[in-house]
């Protein structure tokens, strides 16, 4: 078998249990994975406003799903008040979101063909969608460039918390950062602005020189994470074009190919 990242160290900061598709596929073509999620996914502290919304939730025209979690942590509070329907059509930001919804008996109505925030607001950007109740069940720290786009279309966006998402356990992360430091590390991955955010705050100065140095490639799904990453000073060096696993994976393989 061909093993194209053979002895390259990737650190996957996603939470393992929904990176096991990257880790393996990388791990099968050679590379050196190390899981180090820098951030903690959970409930939020407060679900008023979300049941709110579930409580009146035939007034919405659209509902956007930005997320796998946000998928999960909606439907499951939907599922607590024994609410099976919904009257919206339905908008999945990529595939993934998308076949997360068919878990839940649900079918999207829109994925756009560019898996972003971006992609989303370029086909919304085709229909008439003024005056219309839009609902985006997302998590505390989501971004504001597609509320915010939506809403200069003259929609009417009520974006809710369904999810929390903070760092990681300090113990848990001294352990994982101390293993990283011991090896050099070619590449980091971020899916999420959160992700690379919560590194920002769980590293020091000194770790943060150590670990991205001018020769580590950051890989980056997404332009909203890519933005986070370079608004930090980092360069971007890897950026699949869409944001699924087998991109990111295609991108790595790549950007190596071409440095060895």
């Amino acid at each position: 078998m061909n093993h194209p990242l053979k002895d390259i160290h990737i650190v996957v900061t996603r939470d393992p249990d929904q990176s096991g598709n990257l880790i393996g596929k990388l791990t099968e073509l050679g590379g050196k994975v190390h899981s180090f999620p820098t951030i903690k996914i959970h409930p939020p502290d407060d679900w008023t406003n979300c049941d709110k919304a579930l409580g009146q939730i035939e007034k919405y025209h659209w509902i956007i799903f930005t997320s796998v979690n946000g998928v999960r942590y909606f439907m499951n509070r939907a599922r607590h008040h024994r609410i099976k329907y919904f009257g919206a059509s339905i908008a999945a930001v990529g595939k993934k979101t998308a076949d997360e919804l068919t878990e839940y008996g649900i079918t999207a109505n829109l994925i756009p063909s560019s898996y972003s925030a971006e992609g989303l607001l370029e086909r919304f950007g085709t229909m008439d969608i003024r005056d219309q109740m839009i609902l985006i069940p997302t998590s505390d720290r989501s971004g504001e460039d597609l509320p915010s786009g939506l809403k200069k279309m003259g929609a009417s966006v009520e974006k809710i918390t369904c999810y929390q998402t903070g760092n990681p356990d300090p113990e848990e992360t001294d352990t994982a950062v101390n293993a990283l430091l011991q090896q050099k590390m070619d590449c980091f991955t971020f899916y999420s602005p959160s992700a690379f955010r919560s590194l920002m705050e769980i590293l020091d100065k000194k770790q943060l020189k150590e670990l991205l140095s001018g020769e580590t490639a950051l890989a980056a799904i997404g332009p909203a994470t890519a933005r986070i990453i370079r608004k930090n000073g980092y360069e971007v060096r890897i950026q699949p074009e869409k944001s699924l696993d087998e991109s990111m994976i295609e991108a790595i393989v790549s950007y190596f190919k071409k440095m060895n």
